[in-house]
């Protein structure tokens, strides 16, 4: 069963077909877009479930795994367009659990990695339901597996660092603080729109980062996925073909350039010219 979201009202289905006790919601982390990187335990969530709740990135394929009688329930997050409001989602949540024993919140990549999933389960919690979370392969692991790309390397990065590159109701990007391009390598999520703003950041902090090795990469595992390599300096010339919505994935340091996929001759070129500064 599939939800039409147009004229839903939560408290009124789940009242006509569900029961009068708690469910319990798990947060399971579905991956970056390729269904083949769920997890065993995320395909036995699904299996089980029976409420799911679920983000557009989610791969359609993925909801077969459901039960036929499963309620299924399109969410729609995307950065700038919500079929819900958060708070709706919560209450959603709640509503759902009032109604169903197990209900399958399924997000994108990992629930606890910029996935909102610490608001769901502590307002969840603040409401007396009983909430599990199933970890799921985070996009900076997938997209970078995907290139062939380390996040750490011993001969050049130590150190990793997650950014997300939006805030709530868009608020201006944050002081990063420590952008130190030495020894350390940064992800940043959702950062289709604001690649200008992180180089910038990384100017701000270091006039010579700009030199620094940079991947940019559309659609992470999807079979249409699609990537830029270049360095800071360089960033706005991209070629990709960025849409509104696109899940966009920005790796910035000398890891780049380890990427056994992406763009060889682009980083040779770039090897070359920073020999000869």
């Amino acid at each position: 069963m599939r939800v039409n979201l147009g004229r839903f009202r939560p408290a009124i289905f789940f009242q006509e077909v569900g029961m009068t006790r708690y469910g319990k919601v798990v947060l399971v982390g579905a991956g970056p877009g390729d269904p083949e990187l769920l997890t065993l335990r995320a395909v036995r969530m699904i299996e089980q479930a029976d409420a799911i709740l679920f983000d557009r990135l989610i791969d359609p394929s993925i909801l077969n795994y459901a039960r036929p009688d499963c309620v299924k329930i399109f969410t729609g997050k995307s950065k700038g367009c919500h079929s819900l409001p958060q708070d709706q989602i919560n209450e959603l949540l709640f509503e759902a659990a009032c109604s169903h024993k197990l209900v399958c919140r399924l997000k994108g990549g990992d629930p606890y990695i910029y996935g909102r999933g610490g608001e769901e389960v502590e307002y969840l919690h603040s409401r007396g339901i009983e909430c599990d979370v199933v970890p799921g392969v985070t996009a900076a692991s997938g997209v970078a597996a995907s290139l062939l790309l380390p996040l750490t390397h011993r001969d050049c990065a130590s150190s990793l660092r997650f950014h997300s590159a939006h805030r709530k109701r868009d608020e201006p990007l944050a002081d990063f603080g420590d952008l130190t391009t030495d020894g350390m390598s940064h992800v940043f999520y959702m950062g289709g729109t604001r690649l200008k703003e992180i180089r910038d950041a990384f100017f701000r902090f270091d006039m010579g980062s700009l030199c620094t090795p940079v991947a940019v990469v559309r659609r992470g595992t999807l079979p249409d996925q699609s990537q830029w390599v270049g360095t800071l300096a360089e960033i706005e010339e991209h070629d990709l073909d960025l849409l509104p919505g696109d899940p966009v994935l920005v790796i910035v340091g000398e890891v780049v350039t380890h990427s056994i996929k992406a763009a060889r001759p682009v980083l040779e070129s770039i090897s070359i010219g920073r020999s000869a500064v």
